[in-house]
């Protein structure tokens, strides 16, 4: 796993500490929001993927390591639904919405029974 985007920073701070003999613009105190978001992005994001890439190695699931970089989509959705619900509940707590299960031409519940 890469972070290219990370590698790009360091690098070109460090370019621009060799190049100009300085620190980045701003000084330490201007930088220290953004060098403190990324590091708690970058650290979140660790702690999200390594352990399900840890899981999978450890249970010998290979294949499901194709998975692991889209978790970070798959919790947003979650989030979304979740959000989602929680405003449906505020605006209209009385309303619900369901799924109508036994439909199917399989369903147990015998709506299309053969004769």
């Amino acid at each position: 796993m890469t972070f290219e985007p990370a590698r790009s920073a360091i690098r070109f701070c460090a370019l621009h500490f060799a190049w100009s003999g300085s620190p980045a613009p701003g000084g330490f105190w201007a930088n220290l929001p953004a060098g403190t978001s990324v590091t708690l992005f970058v650290a979140g994001l660790l702690a999200m993927l390594l352990p399900a890439a840890l899981g999978c190695v450890r249970r010998g699931w290979f294949d499901l390591l194709t998975a692991v970089p889209g978790m970070p989509v798959y919790f947003l959705l979650i989030s979304l639904a979740a959000w989602s619900g929680l405003y449906e509940l505020v605006r209209a707590p009385n309303r619900w919405n369901k799924t109508e299960h036994g439909l199917a031409r399989t369903s147990r519940t015998g709506a299309l029974r053969p004769q």
